[in-house]
C-alpha cells in the first residue's frame, strides 16, 4: 500500500468489505491505501495497516473505558483515547499533543476531530448500507506530521465503528427483550 498523499483536496473513504465481518478498507482517490480489521467479530482488538506501517487498536477498561493505539508488537501506547460517549472524546498522543473527537451534527451523523485549541482537522460522515458501514473522510487541515494524521484517520474510524456496533447491540438486545416480555 502506498503512503497517503494528504491534501485538503484528497478524497478519503472507509468502506466495509463484507457487512458480516468487521473489516474496512481505506481508499484515497479510489486507490486502496489502508485497512482496519477486527481480530474477532465481537472483540475489541483491531489491526490497522497503512503504507507498510502496522498498528493495533484495542478498547480497554470498564468504568473508565479507553482505546490504545500501539505500534504492532510493542507495548508502548502511541495514543490513548479517553472515551466519553456523552461528550467529546480526548485523543492524547505520547508526546502530549491532544485532539478531540466530537459529534457536530446529530441528524446527519457528522463527526469531527479537532486540535485541543479547536481547529478542525478531519470530518467523518458514517452511513449504514445493506453492504455495510462506510464514510467519506474529509481532510480539513494538515498536521505537521503525516503519521499523526494517519493515526487520527484510523483511530477516528475505530471509535465510530465501535460506537455504532455498541448501539446496534443495544438495539438488538432491546428488541429481543421486548419480544420476550
Amino acid at each position: 500500500m502506498n503512503a497517503i498523499p494528504y491534501s485538503t483536496e484528497l478524497q478519503l473513504a472507509w468502506t466495509q468489505l463484507d457487512s458480516h465481518k468487521p473489516s474496512y478498507i481505506l481508499s484515497a482517490n479510489r486507490e486502496e491505501v489502508g485497512s482496519l480489521t477486527w481480530s474477532k467479530s465481537m472483540g475489541t482488538l483491531a489491526d490497522a495497516r497503512v503504507a507498510g506501517r502496522h498498528w493495533t487498536l484495542k478498547r480497554e477498561g470498564f468504568w473508565k473505558p479507553y482505546v490504545t493505539v500501539r505500534n504492532a508488537g510493542q507495548n508502548a501506547n502511541v495514543v490513548v483515547a479517553e472515551l466519553h460517549w456523552l461528550r467529546d472524546t480526548r485523543l492524547v498522543f505520547g508526546d502530549g499533543r491532544s485532539f478531540v473527537l466530537c459529534l457536530i451534527n446529530m441528524w446527519r451523523q457528522e463527526w469531527m476531530i479537532k486540535t485541543a485549541d479547536g481547529q478542525a482537522i478531519l470530518r467523518f460522515n458514517p452511513t449504514h448500507t445493506p453492504e455495510g458501514m462506510t464514510s467519506p473522510v474529509q481532510v480539513l487541515a494538515l498536521e505537521d506530521d503525516p503519521e499523526i494524521l494517519t493515526i487520527l484517520v484510523l483511530l477516528g474510524w475505530y471509535l465510530l465503528v465501535s460506537l455504532y456496533s455498541s448501539s446496534d447491540d443495544a438495539a438488538t438486545t432491546a428488541a429481543i427483550t421486548a419480544t420476550l416480555s
